[in-house]
């Protein structure tokens, strides 16, 4: 969910607001398809020729976007071998070598771990370990001359 959250994100602003990498322009020319049948565009200033992938991080990739993120995914949730991926993905019509699904996993791994590190949420201090808080630990009393209970009268009175 994290990482389609974060190819839906790149995807619009690459729609809304495409710029060339080389001189910055934001002005576009369709120029034909690419051999996955992606839309090309040529920069208008520069001449330099891209795609709405060549800014994200999966640029470069010949397999789509969501199979890589997919592949990853089930690699770092599910703890599976190369050789599992490469099975599982085989049963969905997507040919992989495993040595490609390690380059992937190398590659994204950081990605997803800087975006789950931005979606956690700070604990309340009052959930934080006692170690973690500053000034000193509080002391619970332990003799009933402190007002505590002594070790083998917990839950019952004294009769004398």
């Amino acid at each position: 969910m994290l990482m389609s959250s974060i190819l839906r994100r790149d995807t619009f602003e690459m729609r809304n607001r495409m710029q060339c990498g080389q001189c910055g322009n934001e002005q576009f020319t369709k120029a034909g398809r690419d051999r996955q049948a992606r839309q090309l565009y040529r920069c208008r200033a520069c001449g330099r020729r891209l795609t709405a992938r060549s800014a994200s991080a999966f640029r470069g990739y010949r397999f789509p976007d969501e199979i890589v993120a997919l592949a990853v995914r089930w690699y770092l949730r599910f703890r599976l071998s190369y050789a599992d991926l490469v099975e599982l993905l085989a049963e969905r019509g997507v040919h992989v070598d495993p040595s490609t699904i390690f380059d992937w996993v190398q590659h994204f791994t950081p990605l997803y771990q800087d975006a789950a590190r931005l979606q956690r949420r700070r604990r309340p201090a009052s959930l934080l370990p006692l170690a973690g808080r500053a000034g000193p630990r509080p002391r619970r009393p332990c003799c009933p001359a402190q007002g505590g209970r002594a070790a083998g009268a917990l839950g019952t009175q004294r009769l004398v």
